[in-house]
């Protein structure tokens, strides 16, 4: 059969269309994808390419285990919420009602701030990564220790947007706290076992593998694939692993759910405001859009060499998940060129040429680096080490591409010059201007030993032009780059595409000033 009939607002499904469209991205013998797609709650399009690990023989398929990633957030928010509707715990509370031995600073966050994204709080599971480096095992446990000592808050509740991790693992302790199980046991007794998604689980802090599970791959560089190190158990934050079966069995529950309130649902799937009138275009773990007048409600997920995507249309009864256990085959690419394919949409295409203003810039209010550059021939905005392709609209302002205009970035009409970028970041204006470097002292000049008591790492300047970051489980080196008077940009040797953190002198080289795309400002002051 070529293609499926439906009903409403849902076109007629062309496998064949569909099968071009997927076509010809993966080879024999090497790791791939998986989709599959759903019309009124029923599977009618499933595919699959590739191998679960490319030293195995085993094919992928729709019962084959694999990760996915930050699309575990939303289950993880739906289990705080069914522990309101059983009358434990409420949106509203506060974190310290739940975990009363954090730092005060933390204490006060709502947990409907947490859940989505609004709640200001540093970024524990991010800044761990930096200092520790990403291959050194840890636990949420060790993880939720950064919150007891840290005193820091890149903004107030609501005056700001940033996806946090840490967050998540917080929320993650907080369920366990309240039901006095694990959050590895609640999903299966509350969600995956009534539901039947015999494969679905959270993940242990013993790692990140499963016997049998499908394995990330990165390429080598040799020709080859290899499996990155990762030693972060991230827990409710991104911690479970399913099937394609498994999610469009909870995709269809979505649609007419057996699970959860009216009142539930509507919260998750209620994008939350700023205090500056700001849609954030986010709910409680999921994303919610519009393209081309189809609304769109999901998640994306991934990161070391393995990610996926989970997108409901409601408008048009459609649910489509695509899980990949590749670095290099983008999930959220996929399914926009299914859907392009499915509603006749316009093939968004990344236009070759120059970003505007093509260039290095800093925001000193921020203490945050922003580039114009190209990334694969295609302008694209790097702010810190997010790197988002961009197109111009319409009215002439630059906006992140379908699939990463998740992060709600735009660069407005006229707000681009030769000197100076004017980013719009959910709402709020931030200006930043040309890198001018004056080396008039080198990084190396101000070398010693920094210290952060809120953060229990330290920083070492060393005579090379790197700093040294070490964390409480483990270290990072990274390479200095200056672009400012008395500021650096810091480069991962492993990566050095992307800008880690921004580091600024103050004080006569008595404090350091760092900050990534998800902690701002982090102070540290030289140690005596």
């Amino acid at each position: 059969m070529n293609s499926v009939s439906v009903h409403r607002g849902s076109p007629l499904i062309d496998t064949r269309k569909l099968d071009g469209v997927l076509a010809g991205r993966v080879r024999d013998g090497e790791p791939g994808f998986v989709v599959g797609l759903a019309v009124d709650g029923r599977a009618v399009f499933k595919r699959s390419f590739g191998v679960a690990d490319a030293k195995g023989d085993d094919r992928l398929g729709g019962d084959t285990v694999m990760s996915i990633g930050s699309i575990s957030k939303h289950f993880t928010a739906f289990a705080y919420l069914l522990l309101c509707d059983d009358g434990l715990a409420s949106p509203d509370d506060p974190l310290g009602r739940f975990l009363p031995d954090l730092h005060p600073a933390n204490r006060d966050a709502k947990m409907v701030d947490i859940m989505a994204h609004v709640s200001g709080l540093w970024d524990g599971c991010d800044a761990s990564i930096v200092a520790d480096g990403p291959a050194v095992p840890r636990t949420v446990a060790d993880l939720l220790d950064f919150y007891r000592h840290s005193d820091g808050r890149n903004f107030a509740p609501r005056e700001g947007w940033d996806y946090n991790n840490g967050g998540y693992e917080l929320l993650t302790t907080a369920i366990e706290a309240i039901s006095g199980t694990s959050l590895r046991d609640f999903l299966a007794s509350r969600i995956f076992g009534p539901l039947g998604m015999k494969n679905s689980q959270l993940l242990s802090d013993s790692g990140r593998s499963l016997q049998g599970a499908a394995r990330p791959h990165v390429a080598d560089g040799e020709g080859g694939w290899k499996t990155p190190e990762w030693g972060v158990s991230v827990g409710g934050a991104g911690g479970v692993v399913s099937t394609i079966d498994d999610m469009l069995i909870w995709l269809a529950h979505m649609r007419k759910p057996r699970i959860g309130s009216a009142q539930t649902w509507a919260l998750m799937q209620e994008p939350q405001t700023l205090r500056n009138g700001f849609s954030t275009g986010y709910g409680m773990g999921l994303g919610i859009s519009e393209r081309h007048g189809i609304a769109l409600v999901g998640h994306t997920g991934g990161g070391g060499g393995s990610n996926a995507q989970m997108i409901r249309m409601p408008d048009a009864d459609i649910d489509l998940m695509i899980m990949s256990n590749r670095g290099d085959i983008w999930s959220v690419d996929v399914s926009y060129r299914i859907m392009e394919a499915l509603f006749d949409w316009p093939i968004e295409v990344r236009q070759p040429g120059d970003a505007p203003a093509m260039g290095k810039f800093y925001s000193a209010a921020r203490n945050s680096a922003l580039e114009l550059r190209q990334l694969e021939g295609t302008p694209a905005l790097a702010v810190d080490d997010m790197v988002l392709p961009i197109a111009k609209d319409g009215n002439g302002a630059w906006n992140p591409t379908p699939g990463f205009d998740f992060y709600r970035f735009r660069l407005p009409p006229d707000a681009i010059s030769e000197e100076t970028v004017l980013l719009e970041d959910y709402g709020e204006v931030v200006r930043f201007t040309r890198c001018a470097p004056e080396p008039q002292r080198s990084l190396s000049s101000f070398a010693a030993r920094y210290r952060s008591s809120a953060t229990r790492t330290d920083i070492d300047i060393l005579a090379d032009e790197q700093a040294r970051f070490q964390g409480r489980f483990g270290h990072a080196i990274y390479a200095a780059e200056q672009v400012g008077d008395q500021v650096w940009t810091l480069r991962d040797a492993r990566s050095p595409d992307f800008v880690r953190a921004t580091l600024r002198i103050e004080d006569e080289g008595q404090t350091l000033i760092v900050t990534t795309s998800r902690n701002r400002c982090m102070p540290y002051r030289r140690d005596a």
